[in-house]
């Protein structure tokens, strides 16, 4: 059998696969609610990180996929977690061994593999819906964060910090300081958004993203100052003394986001 006759049901598989997904997004689609929506900014920055914790890429626009944001071939975030993956090759762990200085340093990709179930997840199956998933992200396919918010913390800071310390994926002009906090749906050009959980902050907000020198309190300790969940939420079990910045989101659909898009929300 030749190499374009085995490659055939390769491609049928591929293309069957494609189409049930593309369906699975319509269907969910036509089952949205209508919800009253009212615009509070715009998509000044789109933003993919390929390998989680290291560097991004800065696009014009992306596909909202169910488990994050693609362009070409690159997909949103690598994540430690305990979960299938494909090999990426000897190259790879070459190189990131030898950068590192440690040996036995994979990199690996979900292609054609279970994504992880965020119900599965005994910190978020309270929250989670029954088909939200995600790939190696920590929680949630898609992180927001408000220009004002930064501005707001950086005007508290005494070395002001960027962007990138937070990696985003969607940054939004236009609207007031935190006031993504409130919204509950999302809809950025043809994608529908719905408000996943707030974004709690780790360690990795200290790391210089330029030098990759880490500073040992700000900006985490500045923003435990006033943005701690508060006592008596039901989701203070999820957050605890971790700072709350930005707020993470799921796709309800698939579609395209592209810088210059008008973000409307629904706050109910």
């Amino acid at each position: 059998m030749s190499e374009t006759e085995y490659s055939k049901p390769l491609v049928i598989a591929s293309l069957a696969v494609c189409a049930a997904g593309t369906a699975w997004f319509l269907w969910r689609s036509s089952k949205q609610p209508k919800r009253n929506k009212v615009a509070v900014g715009k998509v000044s920055s789109v933003y993919l990180y390929p390998v989680k914790s290291c560097g991004r890429i800065e696009l014009a626009g992306g596909r909202c996929t169910q488990l994050g944001l693609k362009s070409g071939p690159l997909k949103d975030r690598v994540w430690r977690n305990n979960v299938q993956g494909k090999y990426c090759g000897e190259v790879a762990e070459v190189w990131l061994s030898s950068f590192f200085d440690k040996p036995n340093f994979k990199l690996v990709f979900l292609d054609n593999l279970p994504p992880r179930m965020s119900i599965d997840d005994p910190l978020y199956k309270h929250i989670a819906q029954q088909d939200d998933a995600i790939a190696y992200q920590d929680s949630s396919s898609y992180n927001i964060l408000g220009e004002a918010s930064l501005k707001d913390l950086n005007q508290r800071l005494e070395n002001p910090v960027s962007m990138k310390n937070f990696r985003p994926n969607f940054v939004i002009s236009g609207s007031k300081a935190f006031e993504e906090d409130e919204w509950k749906y999302l809809q950025i050009g043809d994608t529908s958004f719905r408000r996943y959980k707030y974004c709690q902050r780790c360690k990795v907000t200290t790391v210089d993203p330029e030098t990759g020198i880490m500073n040992e309190t700000e900006p985490l300790q500045t923003l435990r100052s006033y943005r701690l969940c508060k006592e008596d939420s039901p989701e203070k079990s999820i957050y605890g003394l971790n700072p709350l910045f930005g707020v993470n989101i799921m796709a309800e659909n698939e579609g395209t986001v592209r810088v210059g898009d008008t973000v409307y929300a629904c706050y109910d």
